[in-house]
């Protein structure tokens, strides 16, 4: 007989303060739900009140059409184009220590022309790895198995509807907003 797949509140999920890949199709909701991740974390309203994070929303094809080869120069300039105070100094101490909600919206939609995705893709690995301790969330569309920095399967959510038995996953979810 076929196994149900379990099903999860998205915001209950994001409660546990664990990081997830949100995968679904072209306008399944994918950014819509990482916007109001965003949204709620601002309002104080995900996890622990004890745990804080603040939420970085950052468009990766934004970051892959600027001048910036580094993540962490990127969101200098968008802090600092909105004249933000010692915006470098301000992010190193988010996010060394861990205290940043780091949210990766539409790595598929980078073009893949010169290796421009896998090099962006090398580059996120390698800042989530520098910045271990913050909660990471990555949307794109497809399916598949994900590894994060640490070499064990990243627990994945599919968003809208979805193909039975392509990745290791935490569960399904449609987010209730």
């Amino acid at each position: 007989p076929m196994q149900r797949e379990e099903r999860h509140n998205g915001m209950g999920l994001v409660n546990r303060g664990q990081s997830l890949y949100v995968l679904g199709k072209p306008g399944a909701g994918k950014t819509t739900f990482l916007k109001n991740v965003a949204v709620r974390a601002i309002a104080n309203q995900l996890g622990s009140p004890t745990v804080q994070r603040l939420p970085l929303f950052v468009p990766l094809h934004e970051w892959a059409n600027s001048k910036h080869d580094e993540l962490l120069s990127f969101l200098v300039e968008q802090l600092d184009t909105h004249h933000f105070p010692e915006a470098e100094k301000f992010l190193e101490h988010l996010l060394e220590n861990g205290n940043g909600l780091l949210l990766f919206d539409g790595l598929d939609e980078v073009r893949q022309e010169k290796e421009q995705r896998a090099r962006l893709a090398q580059q996120l690995r390698d800042f989530t790895k520098k910045y271990d301790k913050n909660q990471t969330y990555d949307t794109r569309k497809g399916f598949g198995a994900q590894t994060n920095s640490k070499n064990k399967s990243q627990p994945s959510a599919h968003f809208g509807t979805a193909t039975r038995g392509h990745t290791k996953k935490e569960g399904m979810f449609k987010d209730q907003m």
